[in-house]
């Protein structure tokens, strides 16, 4: 997936516009647990939680047994809040 090396570079770059776009592209392009997780880090490492949060949910509903993510994510987003 080119689209999340260039994502991954252009937040090295501290290009996070261009990098967000990537991400975002990303996700439209591949939709899976591993592209929306990637998409909920660049949120979070931005201090965008409710963003974050949301992406994690889409992350979720790929995964082949959600409810057993459910916990581990409920925490991420706990720590993300204080």
């Amino acid at each position: 997936m080119a689209t999340k090396l260039r994502a991954t570079v252009l937040y090295q770059l501290s290009r996070f516009p261009e990098a967000e776009q990537e991400y975002v592209e990303t996700v439209s392009l591949h939709p899976d647990q591993f592209t929306w997780s990637a998409l909920a880090d660049f949120y979070r490492k931005q201090n965008r939680d409710a963003d974050a949060i949301q992406a994690l949910k889409k992350a979720i509903q790929f995964q082949a047994r959600p409810e057993l993510s459910l916990v581990s994510q409920a925490q991420k987003a706990e720590a993300m809040s204080a």
